[in-house]
């Protein structure tokens, strides 16, 4: 289920970067091809760990007890969260670029907005690194009992929270703007259109 919110959640944040640059659909159909080769490859590799992992009980102390892994994870775990914050960095990148292009060149009146979704991205990219620091050192350590620290400090359900985070900074920041322009002029003369209400995953014409 976590695998599934966070596929998700990149979806999102992949349909906002093709928004900045226009829906340009050259963009659209490589990033939708990196995201399907990323999932891909990171849910062969936890289908993998899931078919050789065998849960046994560990007893803590008296009245606790875990479940905990009768073999060490494979290290080849490591791709299912290196991937994905490889394919992270590149959407960042993406939008950042295009950002800075859109605040120095042209007279868009929605920076406002486009400023909530950098900083949306920034803030989760930033906890995904995080989260997945303490996965790969949970697969990597030979301590069981630091092991078990990392597994619960790394919890990717944090990433579902900012998942709802992302749209809730979205609509707040379209109730500020009262008129967005779908369009701004660059510093050749010519207008580039952005497409606002792809910026979430609803299809509603309107900035809520």
């Amino acid at each position: 289920m976590i695998y599934i919110v966070r596929a998700q959640l990149t979806d999102i944040l992949l349909m906002r970067v093709v928004a900045l640059y226009s829906q340009n659909r050259t963009l659209d159909r490589w990033l939708k091809f990196i995201l399907f080769s990323q999932a891909a490859a990171s849910l062969g590799v936890l289908l993998y760990y899931t078919y050789l992992e065998k849960v046994t009980s560990r007893t803590l102390t008296e009245g606790i007890t875990i479940c905990a892994l009768s073999i060490r994870p494979p290290f080849e775990l490591v791709i299912a969260w290196l991937l994905p914050m490889a394919n992270g960095l590149l959407l960042l990148y993406l939008s950042v670029r295009k950002a800075a292009y859109i605040r120095r060149r042209t007279t868009f009146k929605g920076l406002r907005l486009v400023k909530v979704i950098i900083q949306d991205q920034v803030i989760y990219y930033c906890f995904y690194i995080a989260v997945a620091v303490f996965k790969i050192a949970y697969i990597t350590t030979n301590n069981p009992q630091a092991a078990i620290i990392l597994f619960s400090i790394g919890n990717p359900v944090l990433l579902c929270i900012l998942g709802d985070q992302l749209l809730f900074n979205l609509k707040e920041a379209g109730r500020g703007v009262v008129v967005v322009e779908s369009s701004y002029m660059t510093s050749e003369g010519y207008s580039e259109d952005v497409e606002l209400t792809q910026f979430s995953s609803y299809r509603d014409h309107r900035v809520a």
